[in-house]
């Protein structure tokens, strides 16, 4: 293999070699492949005699190859063939475009030495020179034909769009004469083109880096330029004006297309640069180059060391210490008592050092935190934004080690103790019997000790908190922990009664265990928590048990506290106690409601048992909506596995034989659309066991009787008659019994309901003497208006002589014997129904009735009934602002089909996407509104309507209609587009009651990212009328309601107008002013950058002046005294009106 020695001049380089690659200029690490790279004609300029081609080496050189010997670099025998030749092609246009072998010249044909380091150039001398015409595109074309491959890497040059096409095998050799489907790529080799000689200085390169006009760069940055195509070496000039040299002459960096600025000679900080390279060659330089301006980074913060950020515990004197940075000249010093603070340094100049201790006035105080910040600078710059850090200084607190916090049992002449601190000279102490307090001790100076025994003894069982701070001649110490402690407890061991004992003595005996030094005991006993109305602080003497000698009630929860004392001081705190007596037979009336109990417990003297081995009764809180009036009742809940078999017992109850008697309750299973069987038996014996229950009263185990089942409600069961159900409905039941021999019976309730069913409820239990004078039943409301409606009832089996009295109330409190009859809360009636009158619209009213069968001798109430008394008509002016979050009253909602989404809500969310609809700014005064979801569902509902009350007129001249309201699409405030589904449209109609026509006063599908209040002036026809207003909301204009597109509505009002035209929008968010108002001759505008025009209209309604170009101050002196609008025409097409008064 020959190489041609050519002059350095007499050759052009063509390509920058950006970047490393192994797919050109042949594929070494294949073992045969075929390549053709295309040069474009502008990339070389030059036309000529072409006679060798060098390629340059990259990356690690491989130290083994197949088909040679091992640990040579390259093949020996690797064959390899170039050819050249010209091309119109500018690029590749398919895997098969090849230039055909007939167009090529073959140049060489041989074997090469591959180079042994990186950057090695490997020059292929042309056996053929080849005669390049510089007006086509140069084609090279190399083909590796013998076996042979190493992993070598060469300079290539990105961006050569599919310029490359080759072919690679380790086993099949491409044939150059019909070469197969290869791969494009866009890299080609950077080449020499050996024997070119330029006639003309290379044009000039373009600075790439740092970009024209870059800030923040490096004081040593890396200058990088285009390469110019006869360019055979580069010079480059920096200087701080535009084409000058004064930071770096005029350079000849070589043929390279980078330098980098050496830290020996680094630039200033942020300083503006100009650089700007000539290319140059044998003919000469380039001329006329423009420069490349960057402006190097502001000095960096330097890397701070101490003290360390968060630390605590620093030195009143700390020492600051930071790393050098590059080019700093100096450092400066910060430090303050707040974050971004300077109170204590304001940026002092500490010189050009890395540490500084502060030493100065004023003085840093103990157990304080400090902010600093460091910062940097040079002749140039001061770096800006270092991390500030903070520390704080230690503290004068000393360590505190008796009593420990929280301690208990401390002696009430405690001794306090702690540890030295060394900065300290005295110490001081304050107790408290509360946190912060100082009522015992309040900061006494103790002296320069480490313990501290009280002299005034403290109370016993009493919580104390306590600080000890420490002081010198300059400083008391701040911020010490407040500890606690409790004194010694004379409180005694309670063991009998009991805590919770049942069944205890009417003469219960109390026992205690001593407490070491006490004097005696004292004991308080009360029928309630905390409650001494058996015994108040009673001083039993110092003993260890007392016997009460005054018998207590039978079935009575009774509290109690013992206490001891010595001398004057009793200790605090001692825990209550509870029992209850053991119980004996009651007699009737027997009432129980379940209200004084803790659920789950059941009540005092009734007891459960479970007979199976399912669950057990129990109570629980009543659910809503269910009918029972009071909070909570007794619960059977179900058991997946078993079936139920318990039992519940009431307290023994003494009966009378031949006496009748009634026992009554409510009962109930679980409401919901599927309706669970239950089973429930009611029975009574002489024994609060399952034997003893010898006489069944009632049974409730089948859906004879049962209410009808509503739509879409099913029975939850294999067999659909084996229970009962009330459809989760309180059902009053009550049974006349009569016993056969006087004694003590008990009444048990038993669930037997099959296993996994639901819940079974009981409630409000009464017994007593069968009534003489029974009680309607099946209590109704009809016929109901906005102030009346009519009762009716279901007579009671004995008909009652003197009629009936019907209470109502719009409290759901139900009356009682002793309630208070008048002529505003009740009627009276000799048949089964009694008009109601003088009632007020649109009100929840409560009824009950009762038999009265003589002067004396009344049933108890029936079962409530409930009723709402009609809307009436509203009055104008007229408001509704939703602030209640619901439908307002007598206000009506519906749609085509009556899902939530398909109605009117109300609410104060962000409902629901995009723009936050929030009330905030918006003059609602609790936020809240009424809306319609638009996501869902998207088709099928077109009139999600929301309907007012009638509303009288009378009153108004001019009724004038006005709302607010917000429909916007999309997640951004003012979207560009709007899908032509995205139509949501509000509707606003009008009637005349009397007439019942709908009449449309407005209408619109526009969005706007904002609330909108709409003044819309009634027809003349509407004067005096009652009227009813609706909003409808169409979801499915185009058959597609958007996810986005929702509508919000608030405060309506039915008001006297301001003569606005009909339909007039004023715009919450154009908040201008007029001033002074009143005003004289002028009148000023406080912003008028988006008002178009500006009419001025009397309280007649008349236009009295125009400013089509209006400016800030209206002159109005011609206008005669009085009110006027002020009416600004926006850009926009909205209007805002402003009320003024000329003087």
């Amino acid at each position: 293999m020959v190489a041609l020695g050519l002059g350095a001049n007499a050759q052009i380089t063509v390509g920058s070699g950006n970047t490393t690659t192994n797919v050109v200029p042949w594929s070494a690490n294949f073992g045969y492949s075929y390549h053709q790279m295309i040069y474009p004609q502008t990339s070389i300029t030059i036309g000529g005699t072409i006679s060798s081609l060098t390629f340059t080496s990259a990356g690690t050189i491989p130290t083994t190859s197949t088909g040679a010997t091992p640990n040579t670099p390259q093949a020996a025998n690797s064959n390899f063939k170039v050819y050249i030749g010209h091309t119109t092609k500018a690029a590749f246009g398919s895997a098969t475009d090849w230039e055909p072998l007939s167009n090529l010249t073959l140049v060489y044909d041989g074997t090469l030495t591959m180079p042994t380091t990186s950057g090695q150039q490997l020059t292929i001398p042309l056996t053929t020179p080849f005669v390049y015409n510089n007006t086509d595109n140069l084609v090279v074309a190399i083909h590796e034909y013998s076996p042979g491959y190493a992993n070598y890497n060469w300079l290539g040059n990105t961006g050569q769009t599919n310029m490359n096409l080759y072919l690679r095998s380790d086993t099949a050799n491409p044939d150059p004469i019909s070469p197969a489907s290869g791969t494009r790529a866009s890299t080609t080799a950077k080449v020499v083109l050996g024997g070119l000689v330029a006639t003309t200085p290379p044009s000039c390169s373009v600075v790439t880096a740092p970009a024209n006009a870059a800030t923040d760069i490096s004081i040593t940055p890396t200058i990088s330029w285009s390469q110019s195509p006869l360019a055979t070496s580069y010079e480059i000039a920096i200087g701080t004006t535009p084409g000058s040299a004064n930071i770096m002459p005029l350079t000849d960096v070589g043929n390279v297309l980078t330098y980098t600025v050496p830290a020996a000679n680094a630039l200033a900080y942020n300083t503006s640069y100009y650089v700007t390279v000539y290319p140059k060659n044998i003919i000469g330089s380039a001329t006329a180059c423009n420069p490349s301006t960057f402006k190097t980074l502001v000095i960096p913060c330097p890397s701070v060391t101490a003290p360390s950020s968060s630390a605590t515990g620093v030195s009143l004197t700390p020492a600051f210490t930071w790393s050098s940075v590059t080019g700093a000249t100096g450092y400066k010093l910060s430090i303050g008592t707040t974050a971004g603070g300077t109170d204590i340094l304001n940026n002092y100049d500490a010189g050009n050092v890395l540490n500084y201790t502060y030493n100065q006035t004023p003085a840093l105080n103990y157990n304080i935190k400090y902010y600093y910040t460091v910062n940097s600078y040079s002749a140039t710059s001061s770096s800006t934004g270092c991390s500030e850090r903070n520390f704080t200084t230690k503290t004068l607190c000393p360590t505190v080690t008796a009593p420990a916090s929280g301690a208990t049992g401390v002696s009430v002449t405690p001794t306090f103790t702690w540890s030295t601190n060394t900065d300290a000279t005295g110490y001081r102490i304050s107790i408290g019997t509360t946190t912060g307090g100082t009522d015992i001790l309040n900061n006494v100076d103790v002296g320069n000790v480490l313990t501290y025994t009280l002299s005034t003894a403290l109370n016993y069982g009493i919580k104390y908190y306590y600080t000890i701070n420490a002081y010198n001649a300059t400083a008391t110490s701040a911020g010490c922990s407040e500890r606690s402690f409790t004194t010694l407890t004379l409180c005694p061991t309670v063991s009998a009664p009991a805590s919770n004992a049942v069944g205890v003595s009417l003469t219960p005996t109390f026992t205690w265990a001593a407490v070491n030094n006490v004097t005696g005991y004292r004991i308080s006993i009360g029928t309630t928590s905390g409650g001494t109305d058996v015994l108040n602080s009673f001083d039993v003497g110092n003993v260890l048990t007392y016997t009460l000698p005054t018998p207590l009630n039978n079935s009575t929860q009774y509290y109690y506290t013992i206490v001891g004392y010595i001398g004057t001081q009793a200790s605090s705190g001692c825990s209550e106690r509870t029992f209850a007596t053991i119980c004996s037979s009651t007699n009737v009336p027997y009432t129980l409601d379940f209200e004084n109990v803790t659920t789950p417990s059941l009540p005092l003297c009734t007891s459960a048992l479970n007979a199976g081995s399912g669950n057990t009764w129990k109570t629980a809180t009543a659910p809503t909506g269910l009918g029972f009036n009071t909070g909570k009742v007794l619960n059977y809940s179900y058991n997946t596995s078993n079936a139920a078999n318990t039992w519940f017992f009431t307290q023994g109850i003494n009966l009378t034989a031949g006496v009748s008697y009634r026992i009554k309750y409510k009962y109930a299973n679980s409401a919901g659309t599927s309706q669970y069987l239950e089973k429930l038996k009611v029975a009574y014996g002489n024994a609060a066991t399952v034997a003893g229950m010898t006489n069944v009263l009632a049974t409730y185990e089948t859906t004879t009787g049962a209410p009808a089942l509503p739509t879409g409600t099913t029975i939850n069961s294999a067999n659909p008659t084996d229970g009962f159900y009330t459809l989760g409905n309180a059902t009053t039941g009550f049974v006349d019994f009569t016993p056969a021999s006087t004694g003590v019976y008990y009444f048990g309730f038993q669930a037997y309901s099959i296993k996994n069913m639901n819940q079974i409820y009981v409630d409000d239990i009464n017994i007593d003497v069968t009534p003489t004078c029974f009680e309607p039943t099946n209590v109704t409301v009809a016929s109901i208006t906005t102030s009346g409606a009519n009762v009716s009832w279901t007579a009671p089996s004995l008909v009652p002589n003197n009629g009936y009295e019907v209470y109502y109330s719009t409290s759901n409190v139900a009356p009682n014997a002793s309630t208070v009859l008048n002529s505003s809360n009740s009627a009276v009636s000799s048949s089964t129904s009694a008009p109601l009158a003088g009632l007020a619209s649109a009100t929840n009213y409560y009824v009950w009735v009762r038999s009265v069968c003589g002067a004396n001798d009344k049933s108890l109430w029936s079962t409530s009934a409930t009723f709402k008394t009609l809307c009436g008509t509203f009055n104008a002016p007229f408001t509704e602002n939703f602030n209640s979050g619901s439908l307002a009253n007598c206000w009506s909602t519906y749609s085509t089909n009556n899902t939530s989404y398909a109605l009117w809500q109300f609410g104060s969310s962000a409902q629901d996407y995009g723009t936050t609809y929030s009330a905030t700014g918006q003059n609602n005064t609790a936020g809240q509104f009424a809306y319609v979801d638009a996501s869902d569902p998207y088709t099928g509902v077109h009139d999600v309507t929301l309907v007012s009350p009638s509303v009288n007129l009378a009153g108004l001249s001019s009724p004038t209609l006005e709302f607010r309201w917000f429909k916007n699409h999309g997640s951004s405030a003012n979207p560009t587009t709007q899908p032509a589904y995205d139509n949501n449209k509000l509707t606003v109609e009008v009637k005349d009651v009397a007439t019942s026509t709908w009449e449309a006063v407005f209408t619109s599908t526009s969005n706007a990212a904002t609330w909108r209040t709409q003044t819309i002036a009634l027809p003349a026809s509407y004067v005096g009328k009652t009227i009813q207003v609706r909003f409808i909301v169409d979801k499915d204009v185009a058959g597609n309601g958007y996810f986005y597109d929702n509508v919000l509505l608030d405060d309506i009002s039915l008001k006297e107008g301001s003569n606005l035209a009909t339909g007039e929008i004023k715009i919450d968010k154009n908040n201008i002013k007029a001033y002074p108002n009143p005003f004289a001759d002028v009148l000023s505008i406080s912003d008028i950058s988006n008002v178009k025009s500006i009419s001025v209209v009397d309280i007649s309604g008349k236009l009295v002046k125009t400013f089509d170009k209006p400016e800030s101050t209206l002159h109005l002196r011609e206008l005669n005294s009085g009110m006027y609008l002020v009416i600004l025409n926006m850009k926009d097409g909205s209007k805002q009106a402003i009320k003024a008064i000329k003087k």
